[in-house]
């Protein structure tokens, strides 16, 4: 498990402060909490620390590496959450129903060569839709 560090971290939305100046330290292996009034901004730095969010200033360490370093940018997960969901589109899509085939007395090897297809062009797609 990763240490994870937080410097001078602030959010705020509109005029309105969320986050102002946290620094926090937390070794690897420990276990700690947020606690605070609704509203204080708990849900906010959990949301920066896991990339959700971009501070306006500070800035987080996991490991000791900044986390702009390793590329967990809003930009980032929003791409991988969509290629995910296009993916889970395109598999209701396209997968065999093997219940159906055989219903049809289509052979075992004839629907093993069909799911095993699927599965090529299933990585196939994903592949192109993480590089997207």
């Amino acid at each position: 498990m990763a240490s994870v560090e937080l410097r001078g971290l602030r959010k705020a939305f509109g005029g309105v402060t969320a986050v102002a100046g946290v620094d926090l330290a937390v070794g690897s292996g420990e276990f700690v909490a947020l606690l605070g009034p609704s509203g204080c901004g708990k849900t906010t730095t959990l949301r920066l620390v896991a990339g959700f969010l971009r501070p306006e200033a500070g800035r987080i360490y996991i490991g000791g590496q900044a986390v702009e370093e390793k590329a967990t940018t809003q930009d980032a997960i929003a791409a991988k959450e969509r290629a995910e969901r296009e993916l889970a589109v395109w598999d209701a899509a396209h997968k065999p129903d093997v219940r159906a085939l055989r219903a049809q007395g289509r052979p075992e090897d004839w629907i093993e060569r069909d799911v095993k297809a699927w599965k090529q062009a299933r990585d196939a797609k994903r592949t192109e839709l993480l590089r997207a």
